[in-house]
Protein backbone atom coordinates (compact mmCIF):
# COMPACT_ATOMS: atom_id res chain seq x y z
CA UNK A 1 0.00 0.00 0.00
CA UNK A 2 1.36 3.45 -0.45
CA UNK A 3 2.54 6.04 2.03
CA UNK A 4 0.29 8.98 2.55
CA UNK A 5 2.44 12.77 3.00
CA UNK A 6 2.51 11.27 7.07
CA UNK A 7 3.55 8.09 6.25
CA UNK A 8 6.65 9.92 3.56
CA UNK A 9 7.45 12.47 6.28
CA UNK A 10 7.68 9.70 9.19
CA UNK A 11 9.57 6.90 7.05
CA UNK A 12 12.01 9.87 5.78
CA UNK A 13 13.07 10.85 9.48
CA UNK A 14 13.41 7.11 10.70
CA UNK A 15 15.62 6.39 7.93
CA UNK A 16 17.36 9.54 8.16
CA UNK A 17 17.77 8.71 12.06
CA UNK A 18 18.53 4.97 11.17
CA UNK A 19 14.88 4.23 13.61
CA UNK A 20 12.85 1.05 13.03
CA UNK A 21 9.45 1.49 13.14
CA UNK A 22 9.38 -0.88 15.33
CA UNK A 23 11.08 1.42 17.93
CA UNK A 24 9.42 4.81 16.73
CA UNK A 25 6.42 2.81 17.72
CA UNK A 26 7.55 2.09 21.01
CA UNK A 27 8.65 5.64 21.97
CA UNK A 28 5.46 6.83 21.34
CA UNK A 29 3.92 3.83 23.08
CA UNK A 30 1.72 2.31 20.17
CA UNK A 31 2.19 -0.95 18.19
CA UNK A 32 4.02 -1.09 15.43
CA UNK A 33 1.12 -2.21 13.02
CA UNK A 34 -1.01 0.87 14.08
CA UNK A 35 1.71 3.31 13.54
CA UNK A 36 2.36 1.28 9.73
CA UNK A 37 -1.55 1.55 9.36
CA UNK A 38 -1.24 5.47 9.89
CA UNK A 39 1.60 6.28 7.58
CA UNK A 40 -0.70 4.06 4.44
CA UNK A 41 -3.74 5.40 5.83
CA UNK A 42 -5.73 2.85 6.56
CA UNK A 43 -5.53 3.92 10.45
CA UNK A 44 -6.80 7.13 11.38
CA UNK A 45 -3.98 9.74 12.35
CA UNK A 46 -4.96 10.60 16.12
CA UNK A 47 -5.19 14.31 17.34
CA UNK A 48 -2.36 14.21 19.49
CA UNK A 49 0.03 12.27 16.94
CA UNK A 50 1.65 15.83 15.98
CA UNK A 51 2.55 16.60 19.78
CA UNK A 52 3.73 13.36 20.32
CA UNK A 53 6.34 13.01 17.90
CA UNK A 54 7.53 16.75 18.26
CA UNK A 55 7.97 16.26 21.94
CA UNK A 56 9.36 12.74 21.63
CA UNK A 57 12.23 13.13 19.02
CA UNK A 58 12.49 17.41 20.10
CA UNK A 59 11.11 18.57 17.20
CA UNK A 60 11.89 22.08 16.07
CA UNK A 61 9.17 24.42 14.75
CA UNK A 62 9.97 24.43 11.08
CA UNK A 63 9.74 19.87 11.66
CA UNK A 64 6.70 20.37 13.65
CA UNK A 65 5.14 22.11 11.24
CA UNK A 66 6.12 20.28 8.42
CA UNK A 67 4.63 17.56 10.75
CA UNK A 68 1.63 19.24 10.89
CA UNK A 69 1.21 19.91 7.04
CA UNK A 70 1.93 16.37 6.28
CA UNK A 71 -0.83 15.08 8.88
CA UNK A 72 -2.99 17.90 7.45
CA UNK A 73 -2.59 16.51 4.03
CA UNK A 74 -3.40 12.51 4.91
CA UNK A 75 -7.09 13.59 6.61
CA UNK A 76 -9.81 12.81 4.22
CA UNK A 77 -12.02 13.86 6.88
CA UNK A 78 -11.65 16.38 9.77
CA UNK A 79 -13.37 16.90 13.03
CA UNK A 80 -13.86 20.33 14.08
CA UNK A 81 -14.64 21.11 18.05
CA UNK A 82 -17.19 23.70 18.12
CA UNK A 83 -17.25 23.97 22.14
CA UNK A 84 -21.36 24.45 21.92
CA UNK A 85 -20.48 27.94 20.56
CA UNK A 86 -23.05 29.07 18.01
CA UNK A 87 -20.48 31.14 16.27
CA UNK A 88 -18.23 28.81 15.88
CA UNK A 89 -20.85 26.02 14.46
CA UNK A 90 -22.18 28.26 12.16
CA UNK A 91 -18.53 28.91 10.59
CA UNK A 92 -17.31 25.69 10.51
CA UNK A 93 -20.75 24.32 8.91
CA UNK A 94 -20.48 27.19 6.44
CA UNK A 95 -17.12 26.16 5.49
CA UNK A 96 -17.54 22.73 5.71
CA UNK A 97 -20.51 23.39 2.64
CA UNK A 98 -18.27 25.42 1.17
CA UNK A 99 -15.53 24.14 0.60
CA UNK A 100 -15.57 22.54 -2.58
CA UNK A 101 -16.98 25.52 -4.66
CA UNK A 102 -14.25 27.69 -3.46
CA UNK A 103 -11.35 28.28 -5.51
CA UNK A 104 -7.77 27.42 -4.86
CA UNK A 105 -6.74 31.21 -4.72
CA UNK A 106 -9.55 31.40 -1.73
CA UNK A 107 -8.73 28.54 -0.52
CA UNK A 108 -4.67 29.57 0.21
CA UNK A 109 -6.58 33.35 1.39
CA UNK A 110 -8.47 31.58 4.23
CA UNK A 111 -5.64 29.32 5.30
CA UNK A 112 -3.01 32.47 5.32
CA UNK A 113 -5.77 34.29 7.62
CA UNK A 114 -6.25 30.94 9.52
CA UNK A 115 -2.53 30.53 10.14
CA UNK A 116 -1.69 34.38 10.82
CA UNK A 117 -0.05 35.21 7.94
CA UNK A 118 -2.02 38.22 6.81
CA UNK A 119 -0.25 41.16 5.75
Amino acid sequence: MALNKFGQFIRKYRIDNALLLKNMAETLKIGSAYLSGMETGSKPIPSDMVEKISNAYKFDEKQRAELQRSVDESQSEVKVKTFNNPLNQQVAAAFARSIDSLSEEEKRQILEILNGNTK
